[in-house]
């Protein structure tokens, strides 16, 4: 489950269901065919008890389901656990999405250090002047000011490729590519030591990431896991706080009672419905997101025309229509056309008023 998709000034709630043998019905991650739409709810505001409510509704005292995937945001944790007080459902676990956990793992490391700002701030202002030369190709990934940490491992890698392309110490011939690359990716040879760390380790989480995503977390894979984790510093914040996870969902999974069935323990499979549905948006720019809100359960699991008709057949017209006037209400798009069309025969500030008041 997550909460994003801004629709208009309205957020929604997308829960998926995911069955807990898909890694051994195959091998690989988790695809968009594997997953069903359980609900989706659209609000101005989502607060925990919201959270709750809705889940209810959608979830209501489901006997088969095992645990919830969430990301690590507080009000998405306070709803699951009051559902989940309120159904008396304590047999129903919760999984922190991998990648957050991992991100905040190198937060935890790197946002403080001195070194690590200086970088960051490095890269922040030389990016009009890389991306404005014939270099732009070998640009560094954009570092978004929230969540900075959750691709941080793309960054590793391009410190490890650059490092290499600055070549070692001394000169270089001038106007050759070395001699270019240093002209824009300069600077950062004080910063050896913070760029090698943060490579090395960034590296590594993304490794074992790869490997949990993959087969899913069992004792198996639990223990190629630590080994790829041991070769961080015991003593690192991200260390602790990864081995840590690692053994609270192994817990988990073994008492889930499933042998040696591998747990699922990320939700990049909704994100990944997120982009496929926004990508979708993209194609007609005067599609509005609101209005297209319940094509998401379209991009799940495996379709077939029988399977939509079927579901077409279920639903009037006027179903669909007075769910979006509940849920979605009036647009901005419908709210510019209301007022544009007022522009000649009334001031404008004086319809805006009334339109403030209904």
């Amino acid at each position: 489950m997550d909460m994003t998709l801004d629709i208009a000034y309205k957020k929604a709630l997308v829960v998926l269901r995911l069955p807990l043998k898909i890694f051994l019905q195959r091998q690989g991650a988790v695809t968009l065919e594997d997953v069903s739409c359980a609900g989706i709810q659209v609000r101005q505001s989502w607060k925990s008890e919201d959270v709750a409510q809705v889940l209810q509704g959608i979830l209501g005292n489901e006997p088969m389901l095992k645990a919830i995937i969430k990301d690590g945001g507080t009000d998405l944790a306070k709803g699951v656990r009051l559902w989940k007080e309120s159904e008396k459902r304590k047999d129903v676990f919760t999984i922190s999405d991998l990648g957050h956990e991992v991100a905040n793992a190198l937060k935890a490391d790197f946002k403080e250090r001195a070194s690590f700002k200086l970088i960051t701030r490095k890269l922040k202002d030389n990016a009009t002047k890389i991306f404005q030369s014939r270099l732009a190709f070998l640009a560094p990934p954009k570092l978004r000011p929230k969540g900075r940490f959750m691709g941080i491992s793309r960054l590793g890698s391009w410190f490890e490729k650059i490092q290499k392309l600055l070549g070692g110490p001394g000169r270089v011939h001038e106007g050759s590519l070395e001699a270019e690359l240093r002209q824009l990716f300069g600077g950062f040879g004080n910063l050896t030591y913070m760029t090698r760390q943060l490579c090395q380790r960034s590296l590594l989480f993304a490794e074992m990431m790869k490997i949990l995503k993959t087969k899913g977390l069992n004792r198996e894979s639990y223990q190629e896991a630590m080994e790829i984790a041991g070769m961080i510093p015991k003593r690192s914040q991200s260390y602790k706080r990864i081995s840590r996870w690692l053994m609270r969902h192994l817990h988990i999974q073994c008492r889930l009672g499933v042998a040696q069935t591998p747990l699922p323990v990320s939700s990049d499979i909704i994100e990944s419905l997120f982009g496929t549905f926004k990508n979708f948006i993209a194609r007609n720019p005067k599609a509005e997101l609101n209005h297209l809100i319940l094509g998401i359960p379209a991009l799940c699991g495996p379709q077939n025309g029988n399977l939509i008709r079927s579901r077409l057949a279920l639903v009037s017209h006027m179903d669909l229509a007075n769910w979006k006037k509940e849920e979605i209400g009036v647009t901005g798009k419908m709210e510019r056309m209301r007022i544009f069309s007022q522009l000649e025969s009334d001031k404008l500030d004086q319809k805006w008023d009334r339109l403030k008041s209904g």
